[in-house]
């Protein structure tokens, strides 16, 4: 739930009413959980892709604070495997 929250924190909230109404209405869990506003950061983890092309591609990422513009973040994402390396290779360069 944090990262859901975290990740529509900049989004307005009509929009956020209108998408996820429904799910607060027939979900009690959420509606609480949503209340609870637990916000969490995350600054590293991995993240699995599906692409529709390529296939499934592990990313493993980490998250940077810029100096001197707060706002402001560098997301990195490097390849778990070797074969997900050639998946996101593929994706740039083409097939091999």
């Amino acid at each position: 739930m944090a990262h859901f929250l975290r990740g529509t924190a900049d989004t307005a909230e009509a929009q956020i009413t209108a998408a996820y109404g429904g799910i607060w209405r027939t979900s009690p869990l959420f509606a609480t959980l949503w209340q609870e506003n637990d916000v969490a950061t995350t600054s590293d983890g991995r993240k699995r892709l599906d692409h529709p092309v390529a296939g499934p591609i592990e990313l493993e990422f980490s998250s940077f604070a810029v100096e001197g513009r707060p706002e402001l973040s560098m997301l990195v994402h490097v390849p778990v495997s070797p074969a997900d390396a050639e998946r996101v290779r593929s994706l740039v360069v083409g097939p091999a």
